[in-house]
């Protein structure tokens, strides 16, 4: 454990020489040593910690409609086993369309001002609109081991990405477009790579209805709303993910079964509940160098690896558990329990 608690953390491992790369662990920016000396890491230096700060510490200088939220931002490390930190990540939330209004404050502020090819192409790629909103915006930067800023996180509702000439990353493009509300594409632009992040979701309750139902205009009450809903487990989505991308060659079949079954068999307890993301690493001039599976084992300090009742009698898969509603007499209600 690398900070001072366990808030998200990801076993890496490469899909395409299938072994294990790294780890990730990151913790709200609030409960680091960047704001405060009392958390962990204690080790990192404090010219890493003020280059890490020009970016997560950044304010705006006029007046805005885009409010600096700081309980979303977040700093994570990307370390070896032993905790030896290889590189940083900051993540933020800016609207693109009002930071541009004051770029040049801010590439000062943040200490990018190497970095202005990238910025360049971050303005091709996201549809701005001059008249209104586009929707994109500044989501986070990757940073060497000395915290100095080595790339750019966009996301958009559409990217232009012809300048890449990688029909792969296109498929992505147009993949994660086609499944918004499952797969938040993401794109982390550097001077030698990039990066696309699925930001593969995992919905906790679903509609169970099978068949479109005609009904009159009613009032509903709490128990009709919710008697047509279950909970997923997080294996069920990832299949359903594994599914899409395979079905659409975003995946081969041997990295469907490296995940599904190598990847899976590290946990060492069978049933256990399982959910990933995936990074697909293109060099500048659009070749997939590499596609990086994080095994997600704790989300905002839930473990996403506990063992589940997921077979029954006859040996039944259980992984979709309904939800239970209990009724109590005092009232005649039903809650979910």
């Amino acid at each position: 454990m690398i900070f001072s608690d366990t808030y998200t953390f990801h076993k890496r491992y490469s899909l395409l020489t299938q072994t294990e790369l790294d780890e990730y662990s990151e913790m709200p920016w609030l409960y680091t040593p960047l704001v405060d000396t009392q958390y962990n890491p204690s080790t990192i230096p404090t010219v890493t910690k003020q280059n890490l700060n020009k970016v997560l510490d950044w304010q705006y200088t006029l007046s805005s409609r885009d409010t600096i939220k700081n309980e979303y931002k977040v700093l994570g490390i990307i370390h070896t086993n032993e905790n030896a930190i290889k590189s940083y990540v900051s993540r933020f939330d800016l609207s693109y369309d009002i930071l541009r209004r004051e770029k040049s404050h801010y590439i000062k502020g943040t200490d990018t001002r190497h970095l202005n090819d990238v910025w360049e192409q971050i303005e091709n790629i996201v549809e701005v609109n001059e008249r209104g909103p586009s929707g994109a915006r500044l989501v986070g930067m990757t940073h060497d081991q000395y915290g100095t800023v080595n790339g750019i996180t966009v996301v958009a509702k559409e990217y232009d990405l012809s300048s890449f000439n990688s029909s792969l990353l296109s498929e992505l493009n147009e993949y994660s477009t086609r499944n918004k509300d499952m797969v938040r594409g993401q794109l982390t632009i550097c001077p030698d790579k990039i990066i696309f992040d699925t930001g593969l979701q995992y919905p906790r309750i679903i509609s169970g209805m099978t068949e479109y139902e005609k009904t009159e205009f009613k009032v509903k009450t709490g128990e009709e709303m919710f008697t047509k809903k279950f909970k997923p487990s997080f294996w069920q989505g990832l299949n359903r993910h594994i599914f899409g991308f395979k079905r659409y060659n975003l995946l081969t079949l041997e990295q469907c079964n490296y995940i599904l079954e190598d990847i899976y068999s590290t946990i060492g307890t069978n049933f256990a509940d399982f959910k990933i993301n995936l990074q697909y690493v293109f060099s500048s001039d659009g070749t997939l160098t590499d596609i990086i599976c994080s095994r997600i084992c704790y989300d905002q300090f839930e473990h996403c690896e506990q063992v589940r009742g997921f077979v029954g009698e006859g040996d039944v898969d259980m992984r979709g558990t309904p939800i239970v509603y209990t009724e109590y007499e005092e009232t005649g209600k039903t809650y979910n329990a």
